[in-house]
């Protein structure tokens, strides 16, 4: 039995994701990295970089102390959208296998033309380059996959290194807004 998703109405296209395809489905591929639907196998490895401190520091909720359990009902809710070509997905260095961090697409603001985008990288990794190619898959994959008419990202003033990254990858600061935490958030987008 195959379920089918329509994910948007392109003009007069109709882009089709057909579910039973993204069982085991790599969203995309870089020079490196393999982006992925994230399997149990991951768990370990996404539990590790989800209880670093450091490398949850710029993440919206800050939380760097996951209990398994917790990270299973995060990627529960997570698998209710892989159909729609949304969620959050395993990042795999493709030379060693390891999951390395996590890439994400959002549907936050209620508009599938306009998703949002981010990710995560386990410290280890960080300085390497491969921020550049997780988010420039990510603005590829929303382009030419999702038909996005407008990509978001959103980050801590502070993560100066994402924000700069964005920047590289053409898109724009758009929002800078002050926050009840005390933080500011800012928001980049790219016009497809």
């Amino acid at each position: 039995m195959s379920y089918m998703y329509q994910v948007r109405e392109a003009g007069k296209s109709l882009q089709i994701i057909d579910y039973l395809q993204l069982k085991h489905m790599t969203l995309f591929e870089t020079q490196r990295l393999i982006i992925r639907k994230i399997e149990d196998s991951d768990k370990a490895s996404m539990l590790d970089f989800h209880n670093d401190p450091a490398t949850m520091a710029f993440i919206s909720s800050g939380k760097a102390d996951w209990s398994p359990e917790e990270l299973n009902r995060k990627l529960q809710m997570n698998e209710l959208l892989y159909p729609a070509g949304f969620g959050i997905y395993a990042v795999e260095q493709k030379e060693t296998s390891s999951v390395i961090g996590e890439a994400s697409i959002f549907n936050s603001f209620d508009d599938l033309e306009q998703p949002e985008i981010g990710y995560i990288i386990a410290r280890n990794y960080w300085n390497q380059g491969y921020g550049t190619e997780i988010v420039n898959g990510l603005i590829d994959y929303c382009k030419h996959t999702l038909c996005a008419q407008r990509i978001v990202a959103q980050m801590y003033a502070g993560n100066i290194y994402s924000a700069r990254l964005c920047e590289k990858a053409g898109m724009q600061l758009y929002e800078t807004l002050d926050l009840e935490n005390g933080k500011q958030r800012l928001s980049f987008h790219l016009i497809c």
